[in-house]
């Protein structure tokens, strides 16, 4: 039983407070875990006399990709060091869906993330990658409440 472990970040401190969790059980199930960054493609408005055209967009959307690239090497060197078993991905689409279809897609059997624990209007108006996972992942779905502030 949870043989892979999907590891979704977002590049903040909170989406980190589940490594003890997957170190724990990565190491007593000797897991493979992968950690994955998405994302999120950008549609930009119009802001004042500012137009961004399509090679704006792309130059931007190229930018978050190289971040988050330079983000999970860092991320695998740290979780190497912990004696981890860890690979990295870095994809596109919209966040929650992306999750979903890759762990579905990849054979695993685990999501460990977090949940910044927003509630009431702040939940409602922001809304929750971590709902959409947990509603619609066929895979079990551990979820980690953040208590740092970002």
């Amino acid at each position: 039983m949870f043989n892979k472990i999907l590891v979704p970040l977002d590049g903040s401190e909170m989406a980190e407070c589940v490594f003890p969790y997957v170190e724990d059980i990565a190491k007593k199930r000797n897991s493979k875990v992968e950690a994955v960054f998405v994302v999120e493609h950008y549609e930009m408005p119009f802001y004042g006399s500012v137009i961004y055209d399509e090679k704006n967009l792309e130059e931007i959307e190229q930018s978050a990709i190289d971040g988050a690239e330079q983000y999970m090497g860092t991320v695998k060197s740290r979780l190497d060091s912990m004696g981890i078993d860890i690979e990295y991905a870095v994809l596109e689409g919209k966040i929650a869906d992306t999750l979903v279809d890759h762990a579905g897609n990849n054979g695993f059997d685990l999501i460990i993330m977090a949940t910044h624990g927003r509630s009431g209007l702040a939940r409602w108006v922001v809304g929750s990658i971590a709902d959409k996972v947990v509603h619609y992942s066929t895979i079990p779905v551990l979820l980690i409440r953040s208590t740092g502030q970002e």
